[in-house]
């Protein structure tokens, strides 16, 4: 596989949702970088649609490397529509929080329904594994996360991005299982912070049409401030 491959994955991202985005640029980056697929939100906000890959990814099984792409259009396509739509303060809150959540949900849920998926070797094996989806389930993710924050400030936004990516992941299993639906344990968590954790979660999962962004900026900075609280600078 190559930038060819990807390029062609975006015409069926764009076909399949029915939108006229613009061309992308696909840039390799370093074996080393720490991302399989990247696109930053400076880059965005000047119009410029640029995906980053790790050129590891083109070594990786073919459905792993098409779920990685879709998540990265996904990032696209949310940054063309919250450039447009909202001040830079809230692009960026959207984009670290609603569009992480929404493109694990939409490139997990593409896979799923490829139903061919193979995922590669990760660290941590209970993350992102489709072929055994009922085993994360039952894993008590939340509670992991939150032992995380309160362990080391360093970490933490990453962290956070993993909890976005859990909330997606959750999500897209329930839409293509019923019989699967996610039980969070949010009780778990320390009681001062169970509020604020679910009703993020609740904002970001929301069935409304059009969905409340206000909502989900409103949830996502509570939610910041708490862990800023966790680890203060």
């Amino acid at each position: 596989m190559d930038k060819e491959y990807l390029y062609d994955l975006y015409k069926e991202f764009r076909h399949s949702k029915k939108v006229r985005h613009p061309d992308i640029t696909i840039q390799d980056g370093s074996k080393y970088d720490h991302y399989w697929g990247q696109v930053r939100n400076t880059d965005l906000l000047s119009s410029e649609y640029i995906v980053y890959i790790n050129p590891d990814l083109y070594c990786q099984n073919e459905d792993f490397v098409k779920m990685i792409a879709w998540h990265e259009f996904t990032h696209i396509s949310d940054g063309i529509f919250f450039a447009n739509n909202f001040t830079k303060e809230d692009f960026d809150t959207l984009m670290s929080s609603y569009s992480e959540f929404h493109a694990t949900y939409e490139s997990t849920l593409y896979v799923l329904k490829n139903n061919k998926y193979t995922p590669p070797k990760l660290p941590n094996p209970d993350i992102m594994c489709i072929d055994n989806y009922s085993k994360i389930l039952a894993y008590d993710y939340i509670e992991t996360i939150w032992k995380a924050y309160t362990r080391t400030a360093k970490s933490y936004e990453y962290i956070c991005k993993e909890m976005y990516y859990y909330f997606g992941y959750t999500n897209a299993v329930y839409k293509f299982n019923m019989q699967y639906k996610p039980s969070l344990s949010f009780y778990r968590l320390p009681p001062d912070y169970i509020n604020t954790v679910q009703r993020l979660y609740f904002s970001l999962v929301q069935n409304q049409n059009p969905i409340d962004y206000d909502k989900i900026i409103k949830c996502t900075r509570n939610f910041n401030d708490m862990i800023v609280n966790v680890h203060p600078k």
